[in-house]
């Protein structure tokens, strides 16, 4: 397998490497046969040869990162094809890159794969040599001494990313020194041949394996779905199937993609781009090009040719605001969405028609009455040769290209489309600025779309893909089951593939059933003592696990003095970033880490420095969400059950999502403690505890399970 023949793809040859002494097993140290890794590995090869949909669950320890890289390569090498794989997790993608495909290349050398990172990850010569000299038109005075260091590792790095970086720059500085897709000047570009950015690109296009995330992935399915599938302003270069790890994103990534949004703060962020006062001094894109324009930056002609454009600027700034402050009155009344997010409901269309529409093709008017002049001056720079006028060509296209893209999102919105997608009006961020946004209530034509005319193969894999033991959930929410376009382009291969960890010995499942409903005023009490008493019975070595972040603030708050007291380290999210924590858990004796949604998975920390795992409540979504809403409503009218196909089955998979941080390797041992009474009170409590692995179990108050959770820990 070391030599650079063509391999072939036939069952025999991939079901030979994860043998005991296969190829595999030569370059993995420590590896084990598992049977489950090369049936996985077996339906991949099948989906990906015979064209299909392949939906499969591999549970915890199965090793589906490589049983699906190496079918994928060795399909991509045999059939002269480009594979896409894409994450959710940072962490699983890190795991790719740094540990699994440099086994795959050990095996297939021949193979070429890249990591495919976004623009503002990469720096850009131009901008910084621009941001060097401080050009005051354009940058606001910054940190001199960060600057100056991220000057001299520009000089020096080979990899030219952010992650490569040994500071963290502020956000300020690093977003005028990254590189833009809108700015960018390409070949045109004095430093195009030394560019980080374009070297990844080069090796991209020659790549089989291509790793990249949801994010990404998604991204370039909107651009192509907008500008044609062929177009060359896509992210990614052109591919013939994807591997989808972490499936159970999918359809919230391609939610958030596949809609619009228009931020307040984002257009505040790009006028000010173009034109701002500060200190008596007049900054941004705007000045800078009225003093090309007039030879000189004292003349008169300069202060009149600014004062006219910033008035252009002035217009489609109160257009804007207008647009916004009459969105936020016909929005305000509280209702289906919730106290922060207020949407727009089929009441409420008769006055968004009369009232917004207009305000926001005004808006979009002004907006891109600014996008033609960028347009005008941008053409009348030509092609400079001088970095500081090249740097402020590249601002000036991106600032118009922005503006262009911001005249077409005002349009959409004067659209009052709520039978295939939910508008809303939301707060974001300390400043609590507001941000409107669309989103699909049914990703899956978009889906279908893209499988038509993208993929000839289709595989999605997840530790937690199904309910019940089918994919019918998944299929349905991405509009792959009963379609005659899926039918007449993939067929669908499903399997579920058990974990082969010993769950019975490795692991205790139990339900603290004395605690109150959540619903009840008493219930965050009652869990704060449960979860002192569980954790002091198992000397610390928890996560514990939250669905709002008050409830962990009201625990954290009553146990911290008694942590402290009993020697057990308190960890809380919010007070370190997650990757701190994560590593102070992980090293500390006894620690305690209490955290919410993003800690119900992605956490992978075998050994004793995890023996209990604490659910504090059902997972189930805010039934606030407007999305969420709009997909029940439309359930419901269609005379079907929103809760059990829908609401239900997106907690279950993230409840097995939380029981699977705890047992991650052969050797560990565990319990995990539901205290949500629901799992035995109501009738889908059931439908949860099926999801689980067969494990000892054990039920009763939390003081008895604290004494069980001491004899077994």
């Amino acid at each position: 397998m070391h030599s650079t023949a063509i391999p072939s793809t036939d069952a025999d040859a991939v079901r030979a490497l994860f043998q005991r002494d296969g190829a595999l097993a030569r370059v993995l140290e420590g590896f084990e046969e598992r049977k489950e890794q090369t049936a996985l590995a077996e339906g991949v090869r099948l989906a990906l040869t015979q064209s299909e949909a392949g939906f499969f669950e591999a549970g915890t320890g199965t090793g589906k990162s490589l049983a699906y890289l190496l079918p994928a390569a060795m399909y991509a090498l045999a059939h002269e094809k480009r594979v896409v794989v894409s994450t959710h997790t940072i962490s699983l993608q890190e795991q790719l890159v740094q540990k699994d495909l440099p086994l795959v290349h050990k095996l297939l050398p021949q193979l070429r794969s890249s990591l495919v990172k976004g623009w503002s990850n990469y720096v850009c010569r131009l901008r910084l040599e621009a941001r060097r000299f401080s050009d005051p038109e354009l940058f606001e005075d910054g940190d001199d001494e960060a600057l100056e260091r991220l000057v001299a590792w520009a000089e020096e790095t080979e990899d030219g990313t952010r992650s490569d970086l040994p500071f963290e720059p502020s956000h300020a500085l690093w977003g005028s020194v990254c590189a833009e897709s809108d700015s960018c000047l390409r070949s045109n570009c004095p430093y195009y041949h030394r560019c980080h950015f374009f070297r990844d690109r080069a090796a991209m296009s020659e790549a089989h394996i291509l790793v990249v995330n949801h994010h990404l992935l998604f991204a370039d399915v909107a651009i192509r779905r907008e500008l044609g599938w062929e177009t060359d302003h896509a992210v990614l270069p052109h591919y013939d199937a994807a591997i989808l790890d972490e499936a159970h994103h999918v359809e919230d990534v391609a939610t958030a993609y596949l809609g619009a949004t228009l931020s307040q703060l984002g257009a505040e962020q790009l006028f000010g781009r173009l034109y701002r006062r500060r200190q008596g001094r007049s900054r941004g894109v705007l000045p800078r090009l009225a003093q090309v324009e007039t030879g000189t930056p004292d003349s008169k002609g300069v202060v009149s040719q600014e004062a006219e454009w910033a008035g252009l600027l002035t217009e489609a700034e109160r257009a804007l605001q207008a647009f916004f402050e009459a969105t936020m009155r016909a929005l305000s009344t509280p209702g289906p969405g919730g106290r922060d997010k207020r949407r727009l409901s089929s009441a409420l269309l008769p006055k968004w028609e009369v009232d917004i529409v207009p305000l926001a093709l005004e808006a979009g008017k002004r907006v891109s009455a600014l996008s033609a002049l960028l347009a005008h001056e941008t053409k009348r720079l030509g092609t400079p040769e001088e970095p500081a006028l090249l740097s402020l060509k590249g601002e000036a296209d991106a600032a118009r290209r922005r503006l262009s893209n911001l005249a077409r999102t005002l349009e959409h919105f004067a659209i009052a489309d709520i039978e295939e997608s939910v508008t809303w009006l939301e707060q974001v961020g300390r400043r609590r600025t507001h941000r409107l946004v669309r989103a699909p209530i049914d990703v899956g034509p978009a889906i279908l779309d893209w499988v038509s005319h993208q993929v000839e193969a289709l595989v999605l894999v997840s530790a937690t893909l199904s309910v019940a033991g089918t994919f019918e959930y998944q299929r349905s929410r991405l509009g792959l089951e009963g379609s005659v376009e899926v039918a007449q382009k993939l067929g669908v291969r499903e399997a579920l593939f058990d974990s082969p960890f010993d769950f019975r010995r490795q692991a205790l499942l139990a339900v603290a059933d004395n605690l109150p409903d959540p619903s009840d005023p008493h219930f965050v009490d009652a869990l704060a003592h449960a979860v002192e008493r569980l954790v002091i019975a198992s000397r610390g070595r928890a996560l514990v696990l939250f669905t709002s972040f008050r409830t962990l603030e009201s625990v954290r708050r009553t146990i911290a003095p008694t942590m402290a007291a009993q020697g057990l380290t308190l960890l809380a999210q919010g007070e370190a970033p997650r990757t701190r924590l994560l590593e102070r858990f992980k090293t500390a004796r006894g620690a305690v880490l209490l955290g919410t949604d993003s800690f119900w998975e992605g956490i992978d920390v075998p050994g004793e420095a995890l023996s209990l795992v604490i659910l504090t409540r059902l997972p189930f979504d805010v039934p606030t969400e407007p999305i969420g809403l709009a997909r029940s409503e439309r359930m419901q009218a269609a005379g079907r059950s929103p809760f059990y196909e829908y609401a239900l089955p997106r907690a279950v998979l993230k409840l097995k999502q939380g029981f699977g941080r705890l047992i991650r390797t052969t050797s560990d041992r565990g319990a995990v403690v539901i205290c949500d009474p629901r799992v035995k009170s109501r009738s889908y409590g059931r439908t949860f505890l099926n999801a689980l692995p067969p494990c000892r179990r054990e039920d009763g108050d939390s003081e008895y399970l604290a004494s069980v959770l001491s004899d077994f820990l």
